[in-house]
């Protein structure tokens, strides 16, 4: 029996039953080695990278990422290039230039874009980061839940899903529940729990969140019509603003409107 608050930090009294079962999940639904829990996306996303990159690292970032990631790039010490939007080219001059600069580089990216409602291209970004010996970092958000055939995503639908060393995804879009996660290597995991600023030092979520997120868990894969469904729809919304001569973009469930 738990109250409505988890009490404390997840490392003190915060890591409550409902967590395990939940990060079990994850880790079983992505066939990978470990998962990790956060608050939300943006304690994800300003956690993550402040914890693995250094002074002697580089950062390449899509130059349209979400706001939570680029606040998480300006809290680490590495330094930051954001390359063209979708331009893998650009990314490849980078890593002539400043490959050998630095220890470690970080492509960053979302998978499906927030505001502009298209996609990355994430076989060609798994290739330049095999190449370059690079660690790819995919915020997959408004993928998870209705893209890919269990819903894991677009990293899924484009069959690199164990290719990517730092996946993550949102429990408050497609899951309609609270928070947020990454999957990886156990060695990630481990690190991330006792190095994530933003996971250490915040009160865990509400055991009744957690227990939620179980059970809508076990529902996702079984969800192809639903996510057949919502791509019909983004597409007819889409054909409609055209119809009355608005200019749209995207190929996803995401429709923006663009008015100059």
């Amino acid at each position: 029996c738990y109250g409505l608050g988890s009490t404390a930090s997840r490392l003190m009294t915060g890591n409550t039953g409902p967590y395990g079962r939940l990060e079990e999940q994850l880790r079983t639904m992505y066939s990978t080695e470990a998962a990790l829990v956060f608050n939300s996306g943006y304690h994800l996303n300003i956690g993550i990278l402040p914890a693995l990159a250094g002074k002697q690292d580089l950062i390449l970032a899509d130059k349209l990422c979400h706001a939570s990631l680029i606040d998480g790039m300006r809290l680490s010490l590495a330094r930051l290039i954001r390359y063209p939007h979708l331009d893998y080219e650009a990314i490849e001059r980078l890593f002539s230039r400043h490959r050998e600069n630095y220890r470690q580089i970080f492509i960053v990216t979302e998978s499906v874009f927030s505001m502009d409602g298209d996609t990355a291209d994430l076989k060609e970004l798994v290739r330049i980061k095999d190449r370059w010996q690079a660690v790819l970092y995919v915020d997959d958000a408004h993928g998870v839940g209705i893209r890919g055939a269990t819903g894991c995503g677009l990293a899924e639908e484009m069959g690199v899903l164990d290719r990517i060393e730092i996946l993550t995804g949102t429990f408050g879009k497609a899951f309609g529940g609270q928070g947020a996660f990454v999957v990886g290597t156990r060695v990630l995991i481990d690190y991330l729990l006792n190095t994530a600023r933003s996971q250490i030092f915040t009160t865990g979520l509400p055991p009744v969140s957690v227990h939620w997120l179980c059970t809508i868990l076990k529902q996702i894969p079984q969800m192809q019509t639903e996510r057949t469904r919502v791509a019909e729809l983004a597409d007819r919304f889409r054909w409609a603003l055209q119809e009355e001569g608005l200019r749209t973009h995207g190929s996803s469930n995401i429709v923006p409107v663009l008015i100059g």
